[in-house]
Formats: structure tokens, sequence, C-alpha cells
């Protein structure tokens, strides 16, 4: 069993005398575990008690370091080279779900069209294939974007969207050579007008 060690001044006899006899005060070993209580799905963390002479986790090994995947309480004693010991403890209180389908369905554009692609939530930072990393995108050619997220507890995770052009047998792109014929129609008429007025 592994018994955890007060964090309380180490005395080191450093000479004596018949009628004196000198100590000296040393800090007690100083532990920085990694005090993070949520790990994502997935993710192995590497405990590191730092440099020092031994160590004591709770699981029994001996090593500087101790690799965790899961919930728990975990805990080590190291011992200096002045044999002063101290001990450091960390929780790990969620295995949280790394983000997903955040992108929205497959679309198809007109060959004239764009579409601005963005996640339905709000993370941390954003990753896209195209090299941006703004929270939405402009497309604009048929691809297949995806785009990687990091949220507020660096969980990582990645969703992909089709944009593909809309078929030339289909009533959607029937639509799409309508449209521009219309959009066509209107700027002609628009530069007719703009060229009668300048005459």
């Amino acid at each position: 069993m592994l018994t955890h060690v007060q964090s309380i001044p180490c005395l080191l006899a450093s000479s004596s005398t018949s009628n004196a006899i000198t100590t000296t005060i040393v800090p007690n070993p100083i532990i920085e575990l990694n005090k993070d209580t949520v790990l994502c799905f997935g993710e192995v963390r590497t405990l590191d008690a730092g440099v020092f002479r031994s160590y004591l986790w709770n699981d029994g090994s001996t090593a500087k370091t101790l690799e965790i995947n899961k919930t728990g309480e975990y805990y080590v004693t190291v011992r200096d080279e002045n044999g002063c010991m101290n001990s450091d403890t960390t929780i790990i209180t969620k295995i949280k779900s790394l983000p997903h389908d955040f992108l929205p369905a497959d679309t198809a554009i007109c060959f004239y069209e764009s579409v601005v692609l963005s996640p339905s939530e709000n993370y941390s930072q954003y990753r896209w294939n195209t090299g941006s990393s703004e929270a939405s995108i402009q497309a604009s050619n048929p691809s297949v974007y995806w785009l990687e997220v990091s949220d507020q507890d660096h969980c990582i995770g990645r969703d992909t969207v089709i944009v593909s052009l809309k078929n030339a047998h289909t009533d959607s792109y029937s639509q799409c050579v309508l449209t521009q014929r219309r959009w066509q129609e209107r700027y002609f008429q628009t530069f007719s007008l703009w060229q009668s007025q300048e005459i």
C-alpha cells in the first residue's frame, strides 16, 4: 500500500560536535502532475513526475512516468537525492467524446453558385483542407471538403462534406439554367438602359 507523505520540511544533519548539532533544512521535492480532469476519447496521457531519485505510483510502478487512459485517481510519491519525499495526485473525472457530425449534409450547387460551409457549433480552433483557419469557408468548386476542429478541452475531431455540381438531367439543373438565363437577361437589360442614358 502506498503511503502519502506529508509536505513537511526535510532536515539534514550536516555536522555535529559534542556541544552542538548543525542541521540543514532543504525544501521538499516539488511535483507538478497534469491536473486536467478530462481525457479525450482514445487519448493516452503521460503523467510525468519530474526528475528524482525514486518513484512509486499508485499502481506500484516505479518509473518516472505513468500512462493513463481512463477515469480514476492517480498519485505518486518521489524521493530526491537528499532522501526527502513528497507526493502529488491528479484525478480524471470524465472521458469526453470527440467532436463529430458538425458539418452540413452533402450538397449540390449550380455551376455558377457557391455555398458557405460552417460547423453547427463553435470551437476553439479550425483547420480546413483548403488551408483556412476560419470557422467557415465559401466553396465554389465541386470537391470533398473536410474540417478539423479542437474544442475547449483540446479534443480534436474531423468531419467531411461533399460539394458536387447538379446533374444536367435533373429538374434542379434545369432550374440552374433558367436562373442563369434570367440573370443574363436582367444584366443585358440593365446594360442597355445604361447605354441609352449615356447617349
